[in-house]
């Protein structure tokens, strides 16, 4: 199995993420997966499931 490597860019401190996904495939999973060992908070919303309205809202509230 090939490594996972991600590049933040030197970012040290964790950050929070909202990951917009068309759906939740094995991809989607991994890179889930991986930015929360690396200590981020991540919140993963499927796109199929918003309409553009909510995703104003959603957004800026996160």
């Amino acid at each position: 199995m090939k490594s996972f490597s991600l590049c933040l860019c030197g970012e040290k401190s964790p950050m929070r993420i909202l990951f917009l996904t068309h759906s939740f495939n094995s991809l989607a999973q991994r890179l889930h997966v991986e930015l929360a060992r690396r200590g981020h908070e991540v919140s993963i919303e499927a796109l199929r499931t918003m309409r553009k309205r909510f995703l104003r809202v959603s957004v800026p509230l996160w």
